[in-house]
């Protein structure tokens, strides 16, 4: 132990800070004078000035000269358990790689390499064009026998119109799903530009529906995309 900390570089305070900015911006829903965001800087500062003081970020329980912030260490670590676990954890990806930054201690129950591997399949999530929210709450499994169903339901209602096009694209969104959890394909998505598309069209399509002009969604195509937690804009 003595050698592994002797051997560990001092921190780098200009990435830190910036990895602060970042989390800044990738928090986006808060401003910056967001109590909630300004509490979690103020701990982390709170967290490097012990850093520099004993040496580590071994924060005890009980730390008597601030007790809140071995409360405070303590919940950093479960809520990346919580993000371990694909659950609500409420760390961002850049306030993980802050408190890596100071070498942060994660506990007995939660291996490095967990934290490491963790961030690089997020990062790899992010390089290919797609929002990852690492602190949403677990998505509830597609019912596929329903939306199989719904699809057949779909080709009768739709009296036989050719339908192939239509359901290879959304059974391409079905695996998108599957892979990050959501259904908020990116405009543009490099790995697919077609899917981003398609998933535009079908906004635009369900709009209409609204409007009680010819949008082309048929009901079985609606509940379809329902089943699946299609994301339908912000419009």
């Amino acid at each position: 132990d003595v050698a592994n900390y002797l051997a560990c570089p001092p921190c780098d305070d200009a990435k830190i800070n910036q990895l602060l900015t970042e989390a800044r911006k990738e928090a986006g829903q808060f401003s910056l004078e967001d109590p909630q965001l300004c509490h979690w800087e103020v701990m982390f500062n709170r967290l490097r000035k012990y850093v520099a003081q004993h040496g580590d970020a071994r924060v005890p329980q009980g730390f008597r000269e601030d007790e809140s912030l071995g409360t405070w260490v303590k919940h950093q670590r479960t809520k990346m358990s919580n993000n371990l676990k694909r659950v609500g954890g409420g760390l961002t990806l850049k306030k993980i790689e802050a408190l890596e930054a100071v070498r942060f201690w994660w506990g007995m129950s939660i291996a490095k390499d967990d934290v490491a591997n963790y961030l690089a399949i997020m990062k790899e999530s992010n390089v290919a064009g797609v929002e990852v929210d690492t602190t949403a709450a677990p998505r509830p499994p597609c019912d596929d026998a329903k939306i199989n169903q719904l699809l057949l339901e779909d080709r009768v209602e739709a009296a036989h119109v050719p339908q192939m096009e239509w359901e290879e694209k959304f059974n391409r969104l079905r695996k998108f799903a599957a892979k990050y959890g959501h259904t908020r394909v990116p405009v543009p998505y490099t790995e697919d530009e077609s899917l981003s598309t398609w998933v535009c069209i079908q906004r635009e399509k369900m709009s209409k529906n609204l409007r009680r002009v010819d949008g082309g969604l048929t009901l079985k195509k609606i509940e379809a995309l329902e089943a699946v937690q299609f994301w339908w804009g912000t419009s």
